[in-house]
């Protein structure tokens, strides 16, 4: 960018220069267009790395399996089903961070499941854990963020401890979801 600045001044240096020599009596001079310059900016900003990545991202939807009971997470790489009953399930979903929203703390990310409600939630060190209600079921929810072995249970945490990690190039992620029916 500092460049083009550079260029642009340096253009119109060479142009008030050649206009100061040249006689005004020639109109056509002066408003000629030099193509080349325009042709030129407009092909290195078309082909530039970040038009190529805005054009090839797309959005992707919530990560979805065959589970009754699930949360909707957005970008996941990958999910395991570790546990799937009628009282528990337990999944864990990675993030590889290839996508800069491909992380456990995205916006959109619901932890709970459709037609549930909020009763409490308690944050702990290595956990939340979120009471639900649908009905006259009741349920816990327990989510946890891991990043190099860690568990960690607040989201404000989880970002600073991924801002550390990824010093040292660790950007491997892991959400916990643990759905317990009381």
């Amino acid at each position: 960018m500092l460049l083009l600045f550079k260029l642009g001044g340096y253009l119109t240096k060479n142009e008030e220069n050649t206009t100061t020599t040249t006689n005004s009596s020639s109109p056509q001079q002066r408003n000629k267009l030099h193509w080349p310059l325009p042709i030129l900016l407009l092909s290195v900003l078309l082909c530039s790395a970040t038009s190529f990545t805005k054009f090839a991202t797309t959005a992707t939807g919530a990560t979805v399996i065959n589970i009754p009971v699930q949360p909707h997470i957005y970008n996941a790489s990958a999910v395991e089903v570790i546990t799937q009953s009628l009282t528990k399930t337990q999944l864990v979903y990675n993030f590889n961070n290839n996508n800069l929203e491909a992380k456990p703390t995205f916006f959109e990310n619901n932890f709970i499941p459709e037609h549930w409600s909020v009763l409490s939630q308690t944050v702990k060190y290595d956990a939340q854990e979120i009471k639900i209600k649908n009905g006259t079921n009741t349920a816990v929810i327990t989510v946890s963020y891991e990043i190099s072995g860690s568990k960690i249970g607040s989201s404000t945490q989880f970002k600073l401890e991924r801002l550390k990690h990824a010093m040292i190039g660790n950007d491997q992620t892991k959400l916990h979801w643990l759905f317990t029916l009381d």
